[in-house]
């Protein structure tokens, strides 16, 4: 039977749920990369493109070749990985539909398109480490660069500390209906997203109006976000504006601006996260920045989330004297624990004495909230190891709230990262688990067991392996 009619066949009957497709996996190259055409490219001898338990008649990921799409998705509708899609305008899932993509599925952006995931909606990407899902640019490997397209937005209903409790997504047209997001639920679910990787993404609509990677706006703690990674992005790689989500073993490499970038009263919780600094054009690109509200430092709620087994990696540069590992700002509150950070030419941590609400100047500086939060413990860095940054602690209330004896952060001892400054094949473990200081996970959700410093805890546990990528273009 040929393969079309093959195919055919089995959407007629219905078999096209989740692993009703053959052959949509990783590809013979063994990196766990799904191949953007046949799994093998066609040229395997002995069983001629097709799966080898068929006789070469079952199809496989992106053999039916392109699939354009534009405009609002408004019914529920799932993308295979038989097919690639290609976005070739901004795309709404709205009315409460549901898209589902398939482990192994590719989705190409065009310049000036993007995904939103509109309230009520939802997007359930839900991938293998065999066969990620991959959004990425829809240039040709070798001429990909940083903004090919925007990204993907996830809207939600959960709380955000902006005045009304709504608010419209930035990166989007303020006038843009279907760009508002927040709410009172804080369960909200705005989909699935588990081993999935964005590259190539962000766009600048303005000044402080970007589309980051992803883009998370008022996600409640119903949405999974696990086993992430976004890679060599304009702007920021995750950013959450408000809510609840949580996040688990995601990997921001190679971004333009920030790997973790939170306001709006975000209160999820993060875990086994990894971020690394790429060259950069921004004017602050940090590992992690961290607001309350700059127009309302104290608005409730305040952003407070709770972060453990974090591995932050600057660009290696003495001379890069702009870049920090964390910026905890504006008021913002959270607890932050066994986490490395390596690398950074300014500071592994920094906490401004004062904060400007509108941004541009003409109102006074006022004291930064953020400075008595970390006095009071509403603000904590601990368990931590701080290496070859240019301080640890920027001078104020930083140094003076990390580096006392009972944060128990180490400024002297070397994690023995094997590779952590590699921008294209990196290796984020330790020589052996960092133990020594590390304190006991707690919380909701969050793994009490990784009692560790830094993401991984050693090469034999290297939850990375196998899905990430990390190409230069």
């Amino acid at each position: 039977m040929r393969k079309r009619q093959y195919l055919a066949t089995v959407l007629a009957l219905g078999l096209m749920g989740a692993g009703g497709l053959m052959g949509c996996g990783d590809d013979d190259g063994g990196d766990g990369t799904p191949d953007s055409g046949r799994v093998d490219g066609g040229n395997d001898p002995v069983d001629g493109g097709g799966d080898e338990n068929d006789g070469g008649n079952t199809p496989e990921c992106g053999e039916q070749g392109e699939t354009t799409v534009s405009g609002d998705i408004s019914t529920n509708t799932t993308w295979t990985c038989a097919n690639e899609y290609r976005l070739t305008a901004p795309v709404f899932v709205t009315n409460n539909a549901v898209l589902t993509i398939e482990p192994g599925t590719r989705i190409l952006g065009d310049d000036g398109s993007h995904l939103v995931i509109t309230r009520g909606a939802r997007l359930v990407a839900d991938g293998t480490a065999e066969a990620p899902i991959v959004f990425t640019s829809s240039r040709a490997e070798g001429s990909r660069g940083r903004g090919d397209w925007g990204g993907v937005v996830l809207l939600g209903r959960a709380p955000i500390n902006v005045e009304g409790g709504e608010d419209n997504i930035e990166g989007l047209p303020a006038t843009e209906e279907r760009g508002v997001y927040g709410g009172t639920d804080a369960a909200h679910n705005c989909g699935t997203l588990r081993y999935v990787r964005v590259e190539y993404a962000g766009d600048v609509i303005g000044e402080d109006n970007e589309l980051n990677g992803l883009t998370l706006g008022a996600c409640g703690t119903g949405t999974v976000v696990d086993y992430v990674q976004v890679h060599n992005g304009l702007d920021d790689a995750f950013e959450m504006f408000g809510g609840t989500v949580n996040l688990r073993h995601v990997v921001a490499s190679s971004m333009d601006d920030d790997g973790l970038d939170w306001d709006q009263g975000y209160t999820g919780s993060v875990q086994f996260a990894i971020i690394q600094r790429g060259n950069s054009s921004s004017a602050d690109p940090n590992g992690i920045e961290a607001d309350n509200l700059r127009a309302s430092p104290a608005a409730a709620p305040i952003s407070e989330p709770t972060v453990y087994n974090l591995t932050v990696v600057g660009a290696n540069n003495a001379a890069v004297t702009n870049s920090v590992g964390m910026v905890l700002r504006r008021g913002t509150h959270g607890h932050i624990f066994n986490a490395i950070v390596v690398g950074f030419g300014e500071a592994g941590v920094e906490i401004p004495a004062t904060v400007d609400p509108d941004g541009d100047g003409p109102l006074p500086a006022i004291p930064d909230p953020s400075a008595a939060a970390a006095a009071s413990g509403d603000l904590e860095v601990e368990n931590s190891i701080f290496f070859n940054n240019g301080v640890a602690f920027s001078s104020g209330a930083a140094q003076t709230a990390f580096s006392m004896a009972g944060a128990m952060n180490q400024t002297e001892t070397n994690p023995m990262l094997s590779m952590p400054y590699n921008l294209t094949a990196p290796n984020f473990a330790p020589a052996a688990a960092l133990t020594s200081g590390a304190a006991t996970p707690a919380g909701t959700g969050i793994d009490a067991t990784a009692t560790f410093i830094g993401a991984i805890r050693d090469a034999a546990s290297d939850w990375t392996q196998g899905w990430t990528a990390y190409p230069a273009e």
